[in-house]
């Protein structure tokens, strides 16, 4: 394999760890402000999953502008997004949560669709500048 491959390969994987890690961070910050929300309010709980997923969202748009430089966005943003969703089940799981493989299913579909979508527009953005 020629370096020119390697190092393309390890700018992939760099900046899609990058955005996963700053999307996990991201959204952290968003559900512990949440839980503080909650905690002082009467919110309705019929809301959180709602309220979740768009914490979700915002997270992977976030964590993908953050993370991702350059070409290849599209690859970037889709695999930064399935690390996110990989990050926040382990840590769910350790924390004592059920796994609800339909919920993980969705959230593997929506922040690989925004990642992807995300990923690709600055790609495109940042080739133009």
């Amino acid at each position: 394999m020629s370096q020119n491959v390697i190092s393309c390969k390890r700018n992939l994987l760099s900046e899609s760890l990058k955005a996963g890690l700053f999307s996990f961070i991201i959204c952290t910050f968003l559900v512990l402000l949440l839980a503080l929300i909650v905690k002082l309010t009467q919110m309705s709980s019929n809301a959180l999953p709602i309220i979740n997923q768009v914490i979700k969202g915002v997270s992977v748009i976030a964590g993908t502008i953050i993370g991702i430089r350059g070409s290849k966005g599209l690859y970037k943003g889709a695999l930064g997004a399935i690390l996110f969703v990989i990050f926040t089940t382990i840590i769910f799981a350790l924390l004592g949560g059920k796994f609800d493989w339909k919920q993980i299913g969705l959230d593997v579909i929506m922040c690989v669709l925004l990642g992807g979508v995300v990923g690709a527009i600055r790609s495109n953005k940042t080739s133009k500048e």
